[in-house]
């Protein structure tokens, strides 16, 4: 983009300095006497709709989210996380004694609702394999994929999280099955002597919301996702052990079983991939969430127009700038990276925007953090709108871009926002191109 603009600048020296007759040239406040002209276009249409992909994968992700909240744009959101542990390699003497066995679960630094208060959260032991649908060939756990497990609750909390000042959770889990695990491994069971082996005993846990909840949590698998079993010997002094039951995400699997109940809000009546809802439909507002999979779709059905100017002309810079609605929930914060894919009817991908270097295009975002009143993203759209002018004909029903988070956090986070889609709003989506027309 710096040598467009280099080019672009050394260009328009070079018209002005051409330039014989009394045309006006008009660049922001300057007016400059010139045969060509910069202008800025900004009044395409831009219509954007919503709609939620069918699934999507959550078994790449590297965090494990469990809560519930209510958000009053999206409604009540929740989430069950499954994740598999590891057996250590141990050798335990026969005169241990157990102790006690904890969950450790390590903020992520992600959160969605009110940390303040009270929240519950329940450990069940899954009772299936936590692993992909076989049956169907498939390579990843999907974020509607749920795993059965057993009723009896092996660990419990209630607490207000505060997770910007602790590092992690523990769980107390029951002696029951802390003293299970321990008799396996002072026994040296067949069970245990490998990882597969040991998942075949004990598929994982499942963290589930309790009925005291405010707010959604999301934990580091990374960081330190582990089981700890504590146990001692004592003769003439007393020395203590701890053996550890860790997560591996190279080796184990994780998934998020994210559920919504839209009732009441402008999402009720999303249903299927292939039909998205106009933001007219949805009082002016389009919508984004990561996990539950809901993405916002952006056409522009007047940009044909511009192959009816009749005046030569280069199309310079594009750039899409799209707005969160005013009064959007500060419970949660606005995600800073969005990227765009080019979508076709169907709203499938068909290929996701890239900037000169192959990299994916991110948005820059700009936020208005004292009054909330210019806070916005802006895309380069440049290269996408070139290549549709460029064809010579355009059907704005065959082509749109998708809105979204990017891979990592649309597969493991809640990321939302909600845009201002008003076509009269001073917060408005607006397509910005420049021009030079020249004689």
């Amino acid at each position: 983009m710096k040598s467009k603009l280099i080019i672009f600048i050394i260009g328009l020296v070079c018209l002005i300095s051409c330039s014989d007759d009394d045309t006006i040239l008009s660049l922001g406040n300057s007016y400059v006497d010139t045969q060509s002209s910069v202008t800025l276009v900004d009044t395409i249409s831009v219509d954007m709709s919503t709609f939620i992909i069918d699934s999507i994968p959550t078994s790449t992700s590297d965090y494990v989210m469990v809560g519930s909240y209510t958000d009053e744009y999206f409604g009540t959101v929740s989430s069950t996380g499954y994740f598999q542990i590891e057996m250590p390699e141990a050798s335990i003497d026969d005169d241990e004694v157990f102790d006690s066995m904890v969950l450790i679960l390590p903020y992520s630094g992600i959160y969605y609702g009110d940390t303040l208060e009270q929240q519950t959260i329940n450990v069940h032991r899954v009772l299936e394999d936590i692993e992909p649908d076989d049956d169907n060939d498939e390579t990843y756990i999907y974020n509607l994929n749920s795993f059965s497990y057993d009723n009896d609750i092996i660990g419990t909390i209630t607490l207000a999280p505060k997770p910007t000042f602790r590092d992690s959770i523990e769980i107390n889990l029951t002696d029951e099955l802390g003293e299970e695990f321990f008799d396996y491994l002072i026994d040296d069971d067949d069970l245990l002597e490998s990882s597969s082996d040991f998942l075949d005993y004990f598929y994982g846990i499942a963290l589930v919301p309790g009925s005291e909840n405010n707010s959604i949590l999301s934990f580091d698998a990374d960081a330190g996702l582990k089981v700890k079993l504590y146990s001692h010997v004592t003769e003439e002094e007393r020395t203590d052990y701890e053996y550890t039951f860790a997560h591996s995400s190279s080796e184990h699997y994780i998934s998020n079983n994210i559920t919504a109940d839209y009732s009441g809000t402008n999402l009720e009546s999303l249903s299927t991939q292939k039909y998205e809802i106009s933001s007219s439909l949805m009082g002016n507002m389009a919508y984004i969430q990561s996990g539950m999979a809901i993405v916002t779709r952006v056409e522009f059905p007047g940009i044909a127009k511009i192959l009816e100017e009749e005046r030569y002309n280069i199309l310079y810079k594009a750039e899409l700038i799209l707005r969160p609605v005013l009064n959007s929930d500060k419970q949660v914060s606005y995600p800073k990276t969005l990227v765009l894919y080019e979508t076709d009817k169907y709203n499938e991908v068909v290929s996701q925007l890239t900037d000169d270097d192959g990299y994916a295009l991110t948005s820059t975002f700009y936020e208005d953090e004292f009054y909330n009143e210019d806070t916005y993203y802006n895309f380069d759209v440049t290269e996408y709108v070139y290549d549709q002018l460029s064809a010579g004909y355009i059907d704005p029903d065959s082509h749109g871009l998708l809105v979204m988070t990017s891979e990592s956090n649309f597969q493991g986070t809640l990321d939302r926002v909600v845009f201002d889609a008003s076509s009269v709003s001073e917060y408005r989506p607006v397509l910005n191109l420049y021009y030079i027309f020249y004689e």
